[in-house]
């Protein structure tokens, strides 16, 4: 189930711990349970800042120096060497342009990098990493919300040496999360428990509190700790702006102002255009969310399917005739595509472009069939029992219940297969509960993420005992 599990009597006590940092709150999370965990297991912590200016951050509160590295995203290597990385490519098992292609797609100008200047870029990477992991001996790396290529990089270098990769995933349960070890989205105490319970079934108590979860999600749905909409205030956006002064003290850059200043405008602009529909009542249709992108829920998870278009397009062409396909914008993402990819959806004739302002839970009771990359839809759909076909590397995947399809010449077929199809209850409360017994309590969000909920002192507490019991579990 991963690489932990080769290990025999791990424990947190006194062991040297690598931190792996960055943006979006990962700085202040990880130094917090950093020093939570100092306390409670004596840990030796090391950080690695993956953000301009983090390593300031580190030190202005009491890193020593020593205990940090940084790596700096596009600096690159004197000269370039192609035998040493195709070496390397193969000792660690990953494809460097793939990597590389996570973070070309988040800025446009990184997309006219010569190919010279790429591979030279990403054997600096290497060579660092290398450097820090030959000159270091450690015994967990933390990591958390794998968004770029230096992560997929170092992830994989650590898998590779045997050190335990410690992933903080929000568990989709509300207040609780768990682990990844592998970047597969196989969650290993989650599938460890579904493997079980599947052979011995569900406990009376287990399969009521499953039912509960599941009864509360269909009354009245709920998000992830990540996925909830943000709630603001006067006090959280003045929070919010001291946040955001602190960063800047450090990182000397100004964030991402969009989000309060041109996307809430455009937003409007096209909710009170003519570019969407709202759903038709009584209308038969199959159900295809737009994901956001550049995300590293397709451009890491679901690579393979990220020309969501193209998906839409073989969607189209795999129902049958008296059945539409609704393609909903995701809320969080329609003013941000290029300018003619709304257009080019709607051009399919029996495709609906949906409003963002459509409720997501009701198009999924209403729809026949549920299609998505990685989107957490997939679960909610699990949890109406609809029929689920996933494209890409996410957890809810691995359930029997859903049809993970990885040859899209197979969609007709899977399509006429799972149409109007309901899952098993018993099946989808196994799942339920795996969910519930192989996760933790706590928020382990990034904190941008969760509007800093996961850096509460008493969160913190428990993300430390999440982690404490997690080590255990596997030994």
């Amino acid at each position: 189930m991963g690489n932990i599990e080769k290990s025999e009597s791990r424990t947190l006590d006194h062991a040297k711990c690598l931190f792996i940092s960055g943006p979006t709150g990962r700085d202040e999370l990880f130094l917090t349970l950093s020093k939570e965990l100092e306390t409670t297991n004596k840990i030796d912590s090391t950080f690695l800042s993956l953000a301009h200016g983090s390593e300031d951050y580190f030190a202005q509160n009491g890193v020593l120096r020593n205990k940090i590295f940084s790596v700096d995203f596009e600096k690159e290597y004197p000269s370039l060497n192609v035998e040493y990385l195709e070496a390397k490519e193969k000792e660690y098992g990953f494809k460097l342009l793939d990597m590389w292609h996570v973070a070309a797609i988040r800025k446009k100008r990184r997309r006219q990098f010569s190919s010279e200047k790429v591979l030279r870029i990403l054997e600096y990477h290497l060579r660092s990493f290398e450097k820090i992991l030959s000159s270091n001996q450690f015994d967990y790396a933390f990591i958390i919300g794998i968004s770029e290529p230096r992560q997929v990089m170092i992830y994989k270098m650590l898998i590779a040496k045997g050190i335990p990769v410690l992933e903080l995933v929000n568990a989709r349960i509300p207040g609780r999360f768990t682990f990844d070890d592998a970047l597969l989205s196989k969650w290993p105490m989650i599938f460890r428990k579904y493997e079980e319970l599947k052979k011995v079934g569900l406990s009376d108590e287990a399969r009521q509190k499953a039912m509960d979860f599941v009864s509360a999600f269909r009354d009245k749905p709920f998000k992830p700790d990540d996925s909830a909409p943000k709630k603001w205030n006067v006090k959280k956006v003045a929070k919010q702006l001291q946040y955001y002064a602190k960063v800047f003290s450090y990182r000397k850059r100004l964030p991402d102002l969009r989000q309060w200043i041109y996307t809430p405008f455009m937003d409007k602009a096209l909710l009170h255009s003519s570019r969407f529909e709202m759903p038709v009542d009584g209308e038969k249709y199959v159900f295809f969310p737009l994901q956001t992108q550049p995300e590293a829920s397709t451009s890491v998870k679901g690579k393979w399917f990220m020309d969501q278009i193209d998906l839409i397009e073989k969607i189209s062409k795999s129902v049958p005739c008296g059945y539409k396909v609704y393609v909903k914008e995701h809320v969080w993402n329609y003013s941000r595509r290029p300018s003619d990819f709304h257009k080019k959806i709607k051009e399919f004739p029996n495709v609906r472009l949906i409003s963002p302002k459509a409720k997501t839970i009701e198009v999924i009771k209403k729809s026949s069939l549920v299609f998505t990359i990685t989107g957490t839809v997939g679960w909610e759909a699990v949890l109406l029992q609809k029929p689920v076909i996933v494209f890409g590397e996410v957890y809810y995947a691995h359930f029997d219940v859903v049809k993970r399809l990885f040859d899209l010449t197979q969609l007709p077929e899977a399509t006429e297969e799972l149409l109007d199809s309901e899952m098993n209850l018993d099946d989808v409360l196994v799942c339920v509960s795996s969910m519930i017994q192989g996760s933790y309590i706590g928020i382990a969000a990034l904190p941008g993420d969760c509007q800093n909920r996961s850096l509460a002192p008493d969160n913190m507490k428990l993300i430390a005992k999440g982690v404490q019991k997690y080590v255990a579990a596997l030994e």
